[in-house]
């Protein structure tokens, strides 16, 4: 064995170390399938609606000829929390190689991986989720967009009213 490289039976199909590697590219899959499912929601708003006889109201109920604006929003997963799980891996298989001494040393690095992973995307939920229910559409009139934080993956279609 060369210095700074891993045994042959580490690296061969089979050895604990590509056992472990595959299961931390499985682990960072389930956890980018995970962060799809639970970053996508949804709110909107009208300014406006409609009243008993088929007519536009305003927001403050008062009869108008103008349709009130409505607001939708979608929020949609992050192609960056997509890559930040994919550097996580490529940034351990790179350490383990150039790093790692022997198959333990391989191991503990991989082995710090899948939970940094799991963590990446539980935070990106969480912070994705919080930061669009913050999303203030209470005060929004109808014209302009609200402001959405630049970092979420956010869908802003703003459209007449229909009355049905």
């Amino acid at each position: 064995m060369i210095s700074g490289q891993l045994p042959a039976h580490a690296v061969m199909p089979g050895g604990r170390v590509l056992d472990e590697v595959r299961r931390l590219v499985v682990t960072a899959l389930v956890a980018g399938v995970g962060y799809s499912f639970f970053t996508s929601a949804g709110q909107g708003r009208c300014v406006g609606g409609v009243d008993a006889d088929g007519g536009f109201v305003d927001r403050y109920g008062q009869q108008t000829d103008a349709v009130p604006a409505c607001i939708d929003l979608t929020l949609r997963p992050s192609p960056v929390v997509f890559l930040v799980l994919a550097a996580i891996v490529a940034w351990v298989v790179t350490r383990v190689v150039r790093r790692a001494t022997d198959e333990d040393a391989a191991l503990r690095i991989i082995g710090r991986a899948g939970p940094a992973v799991i963590v990446a995307a539980i935070v990106s939920v969480v912070l994705s989720q919080v930061a669009f229910s913050a999303i203030p559409l209470e005060g929004w009139d109808g014209t302009g967009t609200p402001v959405v934080p630049g970092w979420l993956s956010v869908d802003v279609v703003i459209s007449p009213m229909s009355t049905g």
